[in-house]
């Protein structure tokens, strides 16, 4: 009889175990694998966006069409592979249903047919050749609304495959009660043929049970960092999937976090170069003229504020191109410069209240670096320590270096930043500030990374410290 039921509850848990090996698979070989095409479809879609608009901002450039055209292939090329993730089978099985399978085929052919339309749009109306003088009159009325009902049809793909991932978490579950049912109703009938056993069977059974239950529920809540603990026993299979499910789905999370932040970038560059640059270049040209016109009256003092007005503009400009840095790479234009002279140029850009106090302890060290990019870096680290101390307070700029590095230390007497967000703080959009993008240490972060270099944040008193290798070529050693 013991023998019975052992025979019994090992036929039960071989079942249980291929349900819930079938859910698995359908979490490892179709859930998630869908929803991170459906991402990057959104990525590449949104970089092709992006491009449309620098375009037309920048007036008929070639590589930006060819960018274009290459997100929008990718961009087909994912959709297609979105339809074929429909078929795929396991034991000769489809892993979706029939129903399943329809809908994610008609999704697909929904969005190859407004991409479609997207690019014809964007095709007409590359061929008016729009420029900076006809830009404001044209009608983009027909390219946001291909652009609208685009997202509209990965939005709604997106939310069934999540709900999809929301049945099978439910499958999950449902197996782990059936598995419980069952057992206790086995070990029910083992009680008369041996209580020890009965008893010792319970509390195995009971304890992965409870575990398996406990985790699957904080992991469907959203708490992917719980795991299930080695059992050495039947459920071992099982928590390692579980386990396995878990990892992935956290990995893929952030990675899906990380490319909202990146799509939500491009979105704010494609503004910012169309809504900065045509009024910083009338800015520029009428500055050229009044200077031209003023020349022959002109004192040392108007020369040296005409020159600070040059480089705010210039830094503005280079603070655009920063923001479109963040979705795509652009060379260092290196020259050899002295630290001294770049701070002193940055704080000529800034405007500092009376009554606080700025020291300055500069070195005569000189590096090779991007100029215009290093003193966006201090000029941004000086406008933040500004910003910290308000209208009052102290702000220390320190520079010193040796044959192979340079220290820049920027430190002021404001409150300094809570220790739960000196790591966020460089990262892109985060800001504890009411006003501001959150780009500017995310930006400096990147200046730092690009010259080989570090930046970190110390608090008591709040210091950023910055630490820039001497080096003949960064971009070649980055690249070594």
């Amino acid at each position: 009889m013991l023998l019975l039921v052992f025979g019994v509850n090992f036929l039960m848990d071989k079942h249980y175990n291929e349900k819930m090996e079938t859910v698995a698979n359908y979490h490892h070989f179709m859930s998630i694998p869908a929803l991170t095409i459906l991402e990057k479809i959104d990525t590449n879609f949104m970089k092709m966006n992006a491009k449309f608009y620098e375009d037309i901002a920048k007036g008929n450039d070639v590589e930006i069409k060819e960018e274009f055209f290459r997100n929008f292939e990718n961009t087909k090329n994912l959709i297609q592979e979105y339809d074929d993730l429909r078929l795929v089978k396991n034991n000769d099985k489809y892993l979706a249903d029939q129903m399943m399978r329809e809908q994610m085929h008609a999704y697909a052919s929904d969005m190859q047919i407004s991409l479609q339309n997207y690019h014809d749009v964007s095709i007409g109306i590359f061929s008016n050749e729009i420029n900076q003088s006809t830009l404001f009159g044209f009608n983009f009325d027909e390219i946001v609304e291909e652009e609208k009902h685009f997202l509209e049809l990965l939005s709604m793909a997106k939310q069934m495959e999540s709900q999809g991932q929301n049945i099978n978490q439910a499958q999950i579950n449902s197996i782990v009660e059936e598995s419980n049912y069952s057992q206790n109703f086995l070990l029910i009938i083992s009680v008369g043929i041996s209580l020890v056993i009965s008893i010792l069977i319970i509390n195995s059974v009971n304890s992965s049970i409870k575990n398996i239950s406990k985790v699957t529920q904080e992991i469907s809540s959203g708490k992917y960092d719980i795991k299930l603990d080695k059992t050495n026993d039947e459920f071992d299979e099982i928590s390692n999937s579980i386990n396995q499910l878990s990892n992935e789905i956290m990995v893929k999370t952030d990675e899906v976090k990380k490319q909202e932040r990146l799509s939500a970038i491009g979105e704010l560059s494609a503004r910012l170069a169309h809504d900065l640059r045509n009024p910083l270049s009338a800015i520029k040209l009428s500055m050229d003229i009044i200077k031209h016109e003023a020349y022959p009256k002109m004192n040392e003092n108007i020369e040296e504020k005409f020159r600070v007005i040059d480089r705010a503009i210039h830094r503005i400009s280079h603070q655009v191109e920063n923001v479109l840095e963040h979705v795509r790479e652009k060379e260092l234009q290196l020259s050899s410069c002295n630290i001294s002279d770049i701070v002193k140029d940055s704080f000529a850009s800034i405007a500092v209240p009376k009554n606080v106090k700025i020291k300055f302890e500069l070195s005569n060290n000189n590096l090779v670096c991007d100029r215009a990019k290093i003193e966006t870096l201090i000029t941004n680290l000086l406008v933040n320590a500004v910003q910290a101390v308000s209208n009052n307070g102290e702000i220390s700029v320190k520079t010193k270096g040796d044959s192979k590095s340079i220290i820049i230390e920027v430190q002021d007497s404001g409150l300094g930043v809570d220790s739960e967000f000196q790591e966020m703080i460089f990262e892109p959009l985060f800001t504890t500030k009411q006003r501001g993008t959150g780009l500017g240490l995310a930006s400096c972060k990147r200046i730092v990374e690009q010259h080989k270099g570090t930046i970190e944040c110390k608090s008591n008193p709040s210091t950023f410290v910055v630490k820039l290798p001497i080096l003949k070529n960064p971009l070649v050693e980055s690249r070594s």
